[in-house]
């Protein structure tokens, strides 16, 4: 008899977590993609990228439409409330078949995380620029979400286009 632990699954993406790197050497990152959108009941799966394969999601936007595969990779855990049993989807490739249009505006907490998660900006940097404003998040206003996006999509920009000159042996490529 042969078992089959690899699995192909589609989705979009609704959240890119950070590298996390443990006291090892190891490295993880993961991926949630929600499967059913249009579905009365979300179903929403986390992907585990693991050690060189967590560059993978450098490419990745909130909302894209992804296809992955893997394998699954289970472990069992026991503890003082009994035996429990864990299950990963470690993914092996990512690939985007509908890239999503990156936001340019925020009105919320919420809103500005998928936007810094669309740019490469994680919620610590993000929590960071938040309190540069000298704020408490519940005074925050629809205008200061708004100048944090602003801010955070200009940055963006820059670094893409501003450090561009005429002579050649400058050029980041």
């Amino acid at each position: 008899m042969k078992y089959n632990c690899k699995f192909d699954i589609s989705g979009r993406v609704l959240e890119i977590g950070e590298v996390k790197t443990f006291a090892s050497g190891f490295t993880k990152r993961e991926v949630v993609i929600e499967t059913s959108p249009k579905d009365e009941y979300p179903n929403p799966q986390n992907l585990v990228l693991k050690k060189e394969l967590t560059a993978l999601a450098d490419s990745l936007s909130v909302g894209d439409g992804v296809e992955a595969t893997g394998f699954m990779e289970g472990r069992r855990w026991e503890g003082q409330n009994g035996v429990k049993y864990f299950l990963d989807l470690n993914c092996k490739s990512i690939t985007v078949t509908d890239k999503a249009e990156k936001p340019t505006d925020a009105k919320s907490w919420e809103e500005l995380v998928k936007l810094g998660t669309a740019y490469g900006v994680g919620k610590d940097a993000l929590v960071a620029r938040c309190k540069a404003l000298g704020k408490a998040f519940k005074d925050f206003a629809v205008e200061d979400w708004r100048k944090l996006a602003a801010e955070i999509v200009a940055e963006a920009e820059s670094d893409d286009f501003g450090n561009l000159t005429d002579d050649p042996d400058d050029l980041p490529f």
